[in-house]
C-alpha cells in the first residue's frame, strides 16, 4: 500500500516547521492542505480496500482453525476407541494445516496493524485539515474587518490603504492581522477625536464673539 509507505511522515508532519521555512507562507499552508486532502483521499480508499481484505483474512484464518479443531477431536475420538491408525492420520492432517494456519494469521496481525495505521492517519490529517481552515478562516476575518476599518480610517486622512502581506507561521499571521486591526482601530479613533478638535475650536471662535 502505498500510502503506508509515507506513515512516518505524514505522522511527523508539521504545518509551523514548514511555514518557518517558507518564503510564502500563505503558499505553503494551502499546498499543504491541498497535500493533507489528497492524502485523506488516499487513506480512505486503502482503509475501505483493507478492511474488506482484513475481513476475508479472518474468514479464512477462522475456517483454518475450525479444520483444525475438527482433526483433532476426530483424532481424540479415534484413540478413546482404540482406533490409533485412524487418530494418526487425524493427527497428521491436523498437523499438516499448522504451516497454513501460522501464515494466515501472520496475514491477519498485518492486515490488523495496517489498519490501525491507516486509522491513525486518518484521524491525523481529519484533525490537522479542521484545524488549518479553522485559522486561515479566523485570519481572513480579522483581515476582512481590519480593511474594513482602514479603507473608513485611509478615506478620512487622504492616506492612500497600504497592501497586506504575510510573512511568518500561522501565529505571525494571527499576530500581523490583529496588529492590523489594532492599528486601524486606532487611527480611525485618531480621526474622530481630531475632526471633534477641529469642530470644537471652530465653535470656541464663534463664541467668543
Amino acid at each position: 500500500m502505498g500510502i503506508l509507505s509515507r506513515f512516518k511522515d505524514i505522522m511527523a508532519s508539521n504545518i509551523n516547521a514548514l511555514v518557518a521555512k517558507s518564503r510564502n507562507p500563505e503558499k505553503t499552508i494551502n499546498e499543504y492542505m491541498n497535500q493533507m486532502k489528497a492524502d485523506l483521499g488516499h487513506v480512505k480508499a486503502e482503509l475501505s480496500a483493507l478492511e474488506l481484505e482484513r475481513d476475508r483474512a479472518a474468514r479464512a484464518l477462522n475456517d483454518c482453525e475450525t479444520e483444525i479443531e475438527k482433526y483433532q477431536r476426530y483424532a481424540e475420538k479415534s484413540t478413546a476407541e482404540g482406533n490409533n491408525s485412524d487418530a494418526r492420520v487425524f493427527e497428521q492432517r491436523r498437523e499438516a494445516l499448522l504451516p497454513e494456519l501460522n501464515q494466515l494469521k501472520t496475514r491477519f496481525d498485518s492486515l490488523k496493524q495496517d489498519g490501525k495505521d491507516l486509522a491513525a492517519m486518518k484521524e491525523k490529517l481529519v484533525a490537522e485539515i479542521s484545524q488549518c481552515e479553522e485559522r486561515m478562516a479566523a485570519i481572513k476575518g480579522k483581515m476582512s474587518a481590519a480593511s474594513a476599518l482602514e479603507e473608513q480610517s485611509m478615506a478620512n486622512s487622504g492616506k492612500k490603504k497600504p497592501s497586506y502581506t504575510a510573512d511568518d507561521a500561522f501565529s505571525a499571521l494571527e499576530d500581523k492581522a490583529n496588529a492590523q486591526y489594532d492599528r486601524a482601530a486606532a487611527e480611525a479613533e485618531l480621526n474622530n477625536l481630531t475632526n471633534h478638535d477641529e469642530l470644537d475650536d471652530l465653535t470656541r471662535k464663534y463664541d467668543e464673539v
